[in-house]
């Protein structure tokens, strides 16, 4: 099944709208935002395998894109405190490149919007 076939069959059923959404316009065919919205699907309906195959593609893809603001607010908005899943894997890549990232101003944004989710973590 294609990329396109299983997102228009997610968008009928559950609205990208009910994962968080695109509020800033981000691009739409972002890898990570796909993937953050498979790790919500699997979330709302209880489909751990799901859960394990988007962690497992999005920290795959991580170290070529940056996830942007857009993305940590699809994983935090539809995932409750104590799933760490994608939110680690957030976290872990943030620390790991935060010289690089704090002077993307982007990424201050995210921090300002989640300040005791990441910033702990990234020395912010």
């Amino acid at each position: 099944m294609s990329h396109d076939t299983v997102k228009t069959s997610i968008d009928k059923y559950h609205p990208v709208s009910d994962l968080g959404g695109n509020p800033r316009g981000a691009v739409e065919d972002s890898p990570a935002l796909f993937h953050a919205q498979m790790y919500a699907i699997g979330e709302k309906f209880g489909i751990s395998g799901l859960k394990s195959l988007a962690k497992e593609k999005l920290e795959g893809d991580i170290d070529h894109i940056w996830c942007g603001r857009t993305v940590v607010q699809v994983i935090y908005g539809t995932t409750y405190p104590s799933d760490r899943g994608l939110r680690d894997v957030i976290v872990r890549f943030a620390d790991q490149n935060i010289t690089a990232l704090k002077i993307r101003p982007e990424f201050e944004e995210t921090l300002e919007d989640f300040p005791s989710s990441l910033g702990i973590y990234c020395g912010g």
